[in-house]
């Protein structure tokens, strides 16, 4: 029994000092204590020990709250609505997207066959230079040969004409010969 004396002293003590108020159960200053429980008007203490009703915000006297509930900018609707329209940009981002770069493979196609065609239309003139190059080297050749022949020609005619004046000029002189005979011949015969 000794040993008990302290320990109740020690008990009424610790009761006595405690200030009803304090008390994290307000049920528990009263002397009955109810074994009912009810659920549906559970208690919520906060951290410093002050009673927490449902709905109400723990505010402290010193602070304001940061931001008000159901504003529009915090509202739940807000951030879904936000969320929405940020998926609605990606997906019309990713359509441009896919847009631009269907325009950029016809763009680089398109490139392929210019410069495919364009490499065709270098190659084909290449071959056109070196056939009207050819063309005027045979045609300046065959100018020549012409020129060649029309002066060969030219000559020759030249050379007939020639002969064909020189046997006239015989052919008189051998006629005036002859009629000079012929008048010599004849001219001693009538004295």
């Amino acid at each position: 029994m000794k040993k008990t004396i302290p320990y109740l002293l020690l008990a009424l003590c610790a009761c006595t000092s405690t200030p009803p108020s304090a008390s994290p159960n307000p049920s528990a200053t009263s002397s009955s204590v109810s074994p009912k429980a009810n659920p549906g008007d559970a208690v919520l203490y906060a951290r410093d020990g002050s009673v927490v009703n449902a709905g109400n915000q723990p505010t402290r006297p010193d602070q304001e709250p940061r931001r008000e509930l159901g504003s529009q900018e915090g509202s739940r609707v807000y951030l879904l609505e936000l969320y929405q329209k940020a998926m609605d940009e990606k997906n019309a981002l990713a359509l441009e997207v896919e847009s631009l770069r269907a325009t950029l493979e016809d763009e680089r196609k398109t490139a392929t066959t210019t410069g495919t065609e364009e490499e065709q239309l270098k190659a084909s003139l290449a071959q056109v230079t070196q056939e009207r190059d050819a063309l005027k080297t045979q045609a300046l050749d065959l100018a020549a040969r012409v020129t060649s022949a029309q002066i060969a020609r030219l000559e020759a005619e030249k050379a007939l004409l020639q002969l064909q004046i020189d046997a006239a000029q015989k052919e008189e002189t051998t006629s005036s010969r002859r009629s000079s005979r012929d008048s010599k011949s004849s001219g001693g015969k009538r004295p």
